[in-house]
């Protein structure tokens, strides 16, 4: 099986708003998109969605050339949609991203059998072929790994949300998830461009942090940054005082909304 990796992680560096630049992206190059089945969310009315404007620079050879891989695309991925109903984490094409969204998700539309489907899905859980040679070589020990995580993608990134609001955390820490985590069983590198979090409350609450969302500490000194500076790896590493476990309920409390039931 060829190897995936995020969408996120396979586009060029941009300004602005970084997931719709990704889609933009590769709705430009007609990349094959993939997903977990579990990710997709059926739409429940296809009269909800918008389409967004977009010009492309095509000349009309090379757009009729893209229709075709577009078609192929469409037919190629009608033979999976049956497998959607499992939840699973099974991995299957999607058919071409047409421009349309759905409560800010970007839709993917199913025609079979003369019935039509469409599926939302967030953008940091869009796959794509890797086109790296890298990622197809033996990680060295050097290479920063991304932190593994078995919480949905949505739901930590409103717990950094939320540690945003609460002062915890610089601004904009939610939109460095993506770049930050990976789903739990797996090895990606951190992109070498991705910021570090930047934590500006004390590290005893950075560990509590640690404990409620079951990450990995001892490379959290490799991800998250103390008030600009670099964490205290072996700090990181040690229990909860006795003077923290109240610290740590508190923490949980807040962050309890976002923690599967």
């Amino acid at each position: 099986m060829t190897q995936k990796m995020s969408l996120l992680d396979a586009v060029p560096s941009s300004a602005g708003n970084l997931e719709e630049a990704a889609l933009l992206h590769a709705y430009d190059q007609s990349w094959q998109l993939y997903a977990r089945v579990c990710d997709l969310r059926p739409v429940s009315s296809m009269n909800e969605t918008r389409r967004i404007d977009y010009e492309n620079s095509r000349d009309p050879e090379q757009e009729d050339e893209r229709k075709k891989d577009l078609w192929q695309m469409l037919q190629y991925s009608a033979g999976f949609q049956h497998l959607v109903a499992s939840k699973g984490e099974q991995v299957i094409p999607l058919p071409y991203w047409n421009l349309i969204f759905w409560k800010n998700l970007p839709v993917f539309h199913y025609v079979v059998d003369g019935s039509d489907y469409g599926y939302a899905i967030p953008v940091h859980s869009l796959l794509v072929e890797s086109t790296f040679a890298s990622l197809a070589e033996p990680i060295s020990a050097e290479t920063v790994l991304k932190l593994q995580t078995d919480l949905p993608f949505e739901n930590l990134q409103k717990a950094f949300a939320e540690m945003v609001r609460q002062g915890w955390l610089k601004a904009g820490a939610e939109l460095l998830v993506p770049k930050r985590f990976v789903r739990f069983g797996q090895n990606e590198p951190v992109p070498p461009t991705a910021a570090c979090f930047e934590w500006l409350s004390t590290q005893a609450r950075l560990r509590c942090v640690a404990d409620v969302l079951e990450l990995r500490k001892s490379i959290l000194h490799q991800h998250f940054l103390h008030k600009g500076k670099p964490l205290n790896a072996k700090a990181m590493q040690r229990g909860l005082n006795v003077t923290e476990y109240d610290y740590s309920n508190v923490i949980r409390k807040i962050l309890r909304p976002y923690l599967p039931n």
